[in-house]
């Protein structure tokens, strides 16, 4: 049995590390994955709660003496990644599961598709992961006969740099491990004061690193120094991101909908055939006189999914949905753990009075094992091979070479701040441009606090902008908050503030951008972030679009029509030329935008829209119903618009309350 273990649990570990090396991206994506590469390469602080231990981690990394930073980047998670099925391994084993189960149980875990996605891209779950499951080995090992009590301490420690990486879903699994520990609960009682020292030690001082790295002033430095306790109890428990945490428009049939959404991953995560072997393996180990290691699982399964969901208030959406997978990582781990034993009660069931499994028993295992990997590993290879991903690298060509020389870039948001900072800041592109951060959250060349009040931040960044004497260029702020009454250039759906002229638009043909808008009409997302950058990308150029074909000269429409062909395929562009209309109304207009209006109904995507991006749709008809003269359709649409997205930033809702003011 020694023997099998030293070839199963090299093998457990390398078998995913390769998968992971060969479909890893090359370079940034999206995610938070240009985030966590900027604060790895600069030691940073990454956003809150700051995941000290994981930054340290990916800045050894970087360290390595090849390939591009991205990869090396990728390659902390695909080696943690491989590392927590190594763990899960050994925890199967400690569980009962002969070698071969245990090592197909790591094998599935590590080519679940959830699990595979954030062990290629430079992200906390692996991590956190690899440290639970670690943890998990330990407490098993140091309940086992003869008393082991070394590893105790060793687990308290481990837990501690877990929540340095990952608190909230580390705390979500403190009960679960709490039951593991319950053979030992006396010894364990009498040596408190020396596990919660361990602990604190595993946490504290990553998390007195980073205060003190915060004061520093780095490169990337999310909200910059963290000045006192109350700072620091702020960031660590994530209090900027209350409003993004609970959606005022999410209810108990967003929750049921994830409960749905998640019952259906669990289905297929580790193939059919592997859930039901998990269930026989959780009844198993619950028969068999281990409940409490069976209701420490279910405890921590229960947390990560039925309780998060629960607690968390996101709307359902394609994109939420894409945004809560990774806390479920551990799940998937959990439902290996019973797979392995699923499979080996199976065995033990099928070939009973064998002392040692002989050929055939291996055989079948063998088999079993290799067909569902297999079958796993297929069906997560589309959307997981992302050696070539290379949508941010065009977006940062096409956004660098749009610039001039010492131009200035407000970037704003998840498409534009991480991978474009990390190209500027990581990577040294265009080291002559001022790329800003207009919410002041990510870099340390920040003119402002970003928690100051609105009104001085936006002086302080038009005292900025104005001091230096670049010119400016936006794609998601507002004009008036950076240069009130300025007029405006669009350089494609990118704007430049000019502060000479007065105000009016002035438009210019970009061919890079008409290149980029043709490639992503054509393009096939591989997962939602992408899809979601694209969507939106698609959006502002067809709003620049329509509305360079309306108010531009002759050479501009020339250059542009044949994009305009292009947008009206999608429905994304399509709603963004309705958009550009409605808001410069032409009663001269109205059969056009009636027929993009009908063409965007025929091709609507349905299940991948927003609930906003739903609402808005039904927002644009309940205006055109108005222009039209309608008045009772339009307000009917807006009120099924403000019913579908129940937000303050439904723009039905401000209408509805201007028509109840009796504002027209």
């Amino acid at each position: 049995m020694v023997r099998a273990d030293a070839l199963a649990l090299p093998a457990a570990v390398l078998g995913p590390l390769a998968l992971y090396a060969l479909t890893m991206p090359r370079t940034v994506v999206l995610e938070d994955d240009g985030l966590f590469l900027m604060a790895g390469a600069h030691l940073g602080v990454a956003h809150p709660p700051g995941y000290p231990l994981h930054t340290l981690i990916v800045h050894l990394f970087m360290q390595l003496p090849f390939g591009p930073p991205a990869l090396l980047g990728h390659l902390s998670s695909a080696v943690t990644g491989a590392l927590a099925c190594g763990a899960l391994f050994v925890c199967a084993r400690l569980l009962g599961a002969s070698a071969l189960p245990a090592l197909f149980g790591a094998w599935l875990f590590g080519a679940a598709e959830h699990v595979w996605s954030q062990s290629i891209i430079t992200e906390v779950y692996a991590l956190n992961a690899l440290l639970f499951f670690a943890v998990c080995a330990l407490l098993l090992h140091g309940a086992g006969p003869p008393a082991r009590r070394w590893a105790w301490p060793a687990a308290a420690l481990l837990f501690g740099m877990a929540l340095a990486n990952h608190w909230p879903l580390t705390a979500l699994a403190a009960p679960g491990l709490l039951l593991l520990c319950l053979p030992a609960w006396r010894l364990l009682l009498r040596r408190l004061p020396l596990l919660a020292g361990a602990a604190g030690l595993g946490a504290g001082v990553p998390y007195a690193w980073m205060v003190w790295r915060s004061q520093q002033n780095p490169a990337t430095s999310f909200l910059g120094p963290i000045e006192d306790w109350g700072a620091f109890a702020d960031f660590v428990r994530r209090r900027i991101y209350a409003g993004a945490d609970a959606s005022p428009s999410a209810g108990w049939e967003d929750r049921l909908q994830f409960l749905q959404w998640f019952g259906g991953e669990a289905l297929w995560q580790l193939t059919p055939a592997g859930l039901a072997l998990a269930l026989l393996g959780l009844a198993a180990l619950w028969r068999g006189g281990r409940r409490w290691r069976a209701g420490a699982g279910l405890l921590v399964f229960f947390a990560h999914s039925a309780l998060l969901i629960f607690l968390l208030a996101f709307d359902y959406d394609y994109f939420q949905a894409a945004v809560f997978r990774p806390y479920t990582v551990v799940c998937w781990g959990l439902l290996a753990l019973w797979l392995a034993a699923g499979l080996q009660a199976a065995l033990d069931w099928l070939f009973a009075g064998q002392r040692h499994l002989g050929p055939r028993p291996v055989a079948l295992a063998a088999a079993l094992g290799m067909a569902m990997t297999a079958w796993s590993v297929q069906l997560g290879w589309p959307a997981n091979d992302r050696s070539g991903s290379d949508l941010m690298q065009r977006y940062a060509d096409l956004l660098f070479g749009v610039l001039p020389e010492n131009a200035a870039f407000l970037a704003k948001g998840d498409f534009e701040t991480p991978p474009l900072g990390y190209y500027r800041y990581v990577e040294g592109r265009r080291l002559d441009v001022a790329l800003l951060e207009f919410d002041g959250f990510v870099f340390g060349n920040r003119p402002y606090g970003p928690l100051a009040p609105e009104g001085e931040r936006l002086e302080a960044l038009r005292l900025h902008l104005a001091e230096a004497g670049r010119r400016v260029f936006f794609t998601q702020v507002k004009r008036d908050s950076i240069c009130p009454g300025c007029a405006t250039s669009m350089h494609a759906n990118f704007w430049e503030a000019i502060r000479e002229g007065g105000g009016g638009k002035r438009f210019h043909v970009v061919p890079q951008a008409n290149r980029f808008f043709e490639h992503l009409v054509n393009f096939a997302p591989l997962d939602a972030w992408e899809r979601s950058f694209r969507n939106w990308f698609l959006n502002n150029y067809a709003i620049y679009l329509a509305a360079a074909m309306a108010a531009g000269d002759a050479s501009v429409r020339e250059g542009l029509a044949p994009m305009l062909g292009l947008a009206e395929s999608d429905y994304h562009s399509l709603a963004g030329l309705v958009d550009s209309a409605l808001q410069a109304w032409r009663p001269e207009q109205e059969g056009q935008v009636v027929r993009w209006m009908e063409r965007a109904e025929r091709l609507r995507p349905g299940a991948l829209l927003t609930k906003e991006q739903q609402a808005k749709f039904l927002y644009m008809q309940a205006y055109l119903r108005f222009q039209q003269g309608r008045r009772e359709e339009a307000v009917a649409l807006l009120r099924r618009s403000a019913a579908a997205y129940d937000h303050p930033r439904n723009e039905a809702a401000q209408a509805l309350r201007k028509i109840g003011a009796g504002d027209s």
